[in-house]
């Protein structure tokens, strides 16, 4: 059975990828600006010329994130919470 579409539906069609890609790419764009900012040199960072791709490709903040003690606590708390927090939720 072949269905007939109308110039309307695939307008709309047209209009919906549209408007459902540039939902998803200001979704994803500042994640990916996130993690070029922390792969990028400290310098790169500090200039303004980091966008979506690293520049000076460094892992330095993330050995400095390891070697800090807060960091654990910090994610220790997260897993408490919401371990805890999923918990309570599935009693109610």
């Amino acid at each position: 059975m072949v269905k007939q579409t109308t110039k309307g539906y695939k307008m709309f069609t047209v209009f919906n990828y549209i408007i459902l890609i540039l939902t998803a790419l200001s979704c994803i764009l500042p994640l990916l600006n996130v993690l070029a900012v922390s792969f990028s040199s400290k310098s790169s960072v500090e200039a303004g010329n980091v966008s979506f791709f690293p520049i000076g490709f460094t892992i330095d903040s993330y050995g400095y994130i390891f070697t800090s003690s807060q960091f654990f606590t910090a994610l220790w708390v997260s897993v408490q919470r919401t371990v805890l927090g999923t918990l309570v939720a599935l009693l109610l």
